[in-house]
């Protein structure tokens, strides 16, 4: 029923076609990432963890941009990880490019596509504060994630000032969608992301689920 609906001549299938195919791609995304940090079968645990985990399950299937961010941020902490492994390495390596343009560009690409990603911006700056205390060149390092930040801060910054503005202000207010400050709204925050619940988009109550 829900193929043959059509939105101005698109069928619903194919609006809802990129999230499921991107969530598909965090699910290899985290394999390599695993396999990269430990080994092969831990990165095989890790994807079907993420595979099977209603909550991204879920948004697989909505018309909505979860995924692609998602998607965005596991490349970049795909760059992140790379950048720890060489900088923490007895004998450092040379180059890593690669790796710096995964993590700069891709975290800037989750930026401008949703404000979420606002938390990963956060946390990879604490995780490069970690590399730092064991890094082999840390001025270097230092130094290169400086005009990294400042290269992603320059180009997010105005978007998000021109989005601001162009929408009076409406990106930054009236969340009225917004889940209200109760210990019940917190439960249907880590009920799906933790404990393999699904919720419903609206109300955001927990679907009746014998086992998670």
């Amino acid at each position: 029923m829900v193929g043959c609906a059509t939105l101005g001549g698109v069928s619903a299938w194919v609006l809802r076609l990129p999230s499921a195919v991107f969530g598909w791609i965090e699910a290899v995304l985290v394999v390599v990432i695993g396999r990269d940090a430990d080994r092969p079968r831990t990165g095989i645990a890790a994807g079907l963890l993420l595979a099977f985990s209603p909550f991204d399950v879920q948004y697989g299937q909505e018309a909505r941009s979860y995924t692609l961010v998602a998607a965005l941020i596991l490349v970049a902490l795909w760059g992140l990880a790379g950048l720890a492994r060489q900088a923490t390495a007895c004998t450092p390596l040379q180059g890593g490019r690669g790796a710096w343009l995964a993590y700069g560009s891709f975290t800037l690409a989750a930026l401008c596509v949703l404000n979420v990603a606002v938390p990963w911006l956060v946390a990879s700056n604490v995780a490069a504060a970690m590399i730092v205390w064991r890094a082999q060149a840390r001025r270097v390092f230092l130094r290169r994630w400086a005009v990294t930040q400042a290269a992603i801060l320059a180009l997010w910054l105005p978007a998000l000032a021109a989005v601001a503005y162009f929408s009076n202000g409406a990106a930054l207010e009236g969340p009225g969608w917004a889940l209200s400050e109760k210990w019940s709204a917190l439960w249907a925050i880590i009920g799906p992301v933790y404990l393999d619940r699904i919720s419903a988009f609206i109300t955001f109550d927990m679907l009746p689920a014998s086992v998670p």
